[in-house]
């Protein structure tokens, strides 16, 4: 009895739960000669065989890998510990579909620019006999340049949408988001002329006003009602309390834990909601929408960069991250 309790105890400590076996793909395009990840992290399992449906050679290995040669859809299966069986259908483009998508223009440019400052767009095009551009470049809703590598000044801060159509085919219109940034005031000096200060005389005689208070005597008195108001106008003009990169990084962190929310940023903001947030160098967003982004993800944030205006309020944020996907850190 006490061999086959022990025996019936480790069956079922090593069984694995078929019912909730999975396995990951993981593969930029899923093309065909394209290396293609396989993982599996099913507790209990011991033993793994993969077949790749596409009559290959079955792999026994935990974490595989494996390259299609021809297009199609491939029933990929897998067997944990001789008994459990999992599958999924797996889809590989061929090489001629990515061809399609790169006749498609591609745009090139500065991600983050400032206002003032002239911007040069370039394009990638993979096709033939281009007679046409046209440009526009997010701060109006007309036709902006028809050059082909046209310059740019931004004269407003903000998100802007640059739009591009070769060859007037609508069908293949492309677009880039970038962030244009204020215009860094310039830090002035004020320096003082050398006056030669001569002592005043005066003529000898009877008792004179001294200048300086007869000058004084003839300004107007101001009510104390305006300088109530002067102080609520200075009040309202204070500037925004300071956050540092790392408090504010806590507070992203506690949004996606939705123990926090974008109206615990309000202080800080000065309460613009709307202040762009450029992501991983790639993807800008209102501050807003990226928040209810970041809501049940575990966050890794590599680095981020907050710039404020002349009142410390926050008016964009930059800030590279990623998120735990599968036991895998990827980017969002």
């Amino acid at each position: 009895m006490l061999i086959g309790t022990i025996f019936f105890f480790s069956k079922a400590i090593n069984n694995v739960d078929c019912e909730n076996s999975t396995f990951y793909v993981v593969a930029k395009n899923r093309l065909e000669g394209e290396t293609i990840e396989f993982y599996n992290e099913t507790p209990n399992a011991s033993t793994w065989k993969w077949d790749f449906g596409d009559n290959s050679k079955n792999e026994y290995e935990k974490n595989t890998t494996h390259i299609y040669k021809k297009s199609g859809k491939y029933r990929v299966t897998l067997t944990l510990n001789d008994n459990c069986i999992t599958y999924k259908d797996v889809v590989i483009k061929s090489v001629g579909d990515l061809s399609k998508k790169i006749k498609v223009p591609e745009i090139i440019a500065p991600k983050v620019v400032k206002v003032g400052e002239e911007v040069l767009f370039d394009y990638y095009y993979s096709g033939t006999d281009i007679f046409s551009w046209e440009w526009s470049f997010g701060e109006s809703s007309r036709l902006d340049n028809t050059d082909s590598n046209p310059t740019h000044i931004y004269r407003t801060p903000g998100i802007k949408k640059v739009t591009l159509i070769i060859n007037g085919n609508i069908n293949s219109i492309t677009s880039l988001t970038i962030l244009v940034k204020p215009q860094e005031q310039a830090v002035t000096q004020a320096y003082a002329e050398d006056v030669e200060i001569k002592p005043l005389k005066l003529r000898k005689g009877p008792a004179q006003i001294d200048p300086a208070e007869e000058f004084a005597m003839t300004l107007p008195v101001v009510p104390p009602s305006s300088k109530k108001k002067q102080k609520e106008s200075q009040k309202s003009a204070s500037t925004a309390p300071s956050i540092s990169e790392e408090q504010f990084e806590l507070l992203l962190h506690q949004v996606a834990k939705q123990s926090k929310t974008k109206d615990d940023f309000g202080a800080f903001l000065c309460d613009d909601f709307k202040i762009p947030v450029l992501i991983n160098d790639s993807k800008i967003m209102p501050f807003d929408e990226f928040c209810k982004k970041l809501i049940g993800k575990t966050l890794k944030i590599s680095k981020i960069r907050l710039t404020t205006n002349e009142n410390n309020c926050i008016i964009n944020v930059e800030i590279t991250y990623k998120i735990k996907k599968h036991l895998i850190w990827i980017n969002d």
